[in-house]
């Protein structure tokens, strides 16, 4: 979905990249009415192109500017964490989904308070902690599955927001150390 809304974006730097070979081309013709057809239509060929809806491209509808529903529910993780932990801000999250540092505020960045999930090490942690796995993200990226951080001993389900959109079910749990 997000596809053409890049490729929107670096089109200017592709033609750039592509003067070369344009030039090339243009370097067989010999006439320069011809070249300035040429030059023309491959210009018009590439401004036209992003916004034609072909059965093996994308599609432009609604759909492609919808918000998924991950991104709902990270927006409804929040007011969950702002109340049961208004001093989140200060606090060490673990976490893989880049979103969630949006919807929070946090610098996804900053070592200090966010850390990938990958990274969290067994051993003991910090009361400050909230561990927020999500069932795309922290499996493709960080390679933590929640079974991993159910059976750790330290950790405790603080909450479950789950989504089901036509079979596509999204997930965040939110653990938290035993203290």
């Amino acid at each position: 979905m997000g596809l053409p809304r890049v490729l929107l974006a670096v089109y200017p730097a592709i033609v750039l990249l592509a003067l070369v070979g344009t030039n090339c081309l243009l370097d067989w013709i010999k006439q320069p009415k011809m070249k300035q057809v040429v030059l023309g239509a491959i210009c018009a060929i590439i401004a036209i192109f992003p916004f034609t809806n072909r059965s093996q491209g994308v599609v432009y509808n609604e759909k492609l500017f919808e918000i998924t529903t991950n991104t709902i529910l990270i927006k409804d993780i929040k007011p969950f964490i702002e109340s049961e932990y208004p001093n989140y801000l200060n606090m060490k999250l673990y976490y893989t989904h880049p979103a969630i540092s949006f919807v929070l505020n946090q610098d996804y960045f900053d070592g200090k308070y966010h850390q990938e999930l990958h990274e969290l090490q067994k051993g003991t942690l910090d009361k400050n902690t909230l561990i927020i796995w999500d069932n795309k993200m922290a499996i493709l990226e960080s390679n933590v599955k929640q079974a991993d951080l159910t059976n750790r001993g330290d950790l405790k389900v603080i909450a479950t927001f789950r989504r089901n959109k036509n079979g596509d079910v999204d997930e965040f749990v939110i653990f938290a150390p035993k203290h």
